[in-house]
């Protein structure tokens, strides 16, 4: 059985183009999105409908899984002045 390596990365402000670059050198096959909200209102390269064709055009897989991963709920028990409470969000059933 082969063991396949998972890399975590952020995309910094890097140009799209050098972000993209930095996939290929690394062999990443596919990348998951576990960001809420899929877009950057300070990098709007990476949101999703900008990144996800970019990407296919690499052979490089995009999966969305912020419905399940990001850090974000619509229960407003976890939200103290518009800001997650990360611990509040950790202890619901969801989490």
């Amino acid at each position: 059985m082969s063991v396949a390596t998972l890399f975590t990365i952020g995309h910094s402000n890097h140009p799209l183009e050098i972000f993209l670059e930095l996939l290929e050198r690394h062999a990443i096959s596919a990348l998951a999105d576990v960001r809420s909200s899929p877009y950057s209102r300070f990098n709007p390269q990476f949101n999703r409908e900008l990144l996800q064709p970019r990407l296919k055009d690499r052979a490089i897989a995009y999966v969305y899984l912020g419905d399940a991963l990001g850090p974000r709920s619509d229960d407003p028990a976890c939200y103290v002045n518009g800001k997650v409470q990360y611990r509040r969000l950790a202890a619901t059933e969801k989490f």
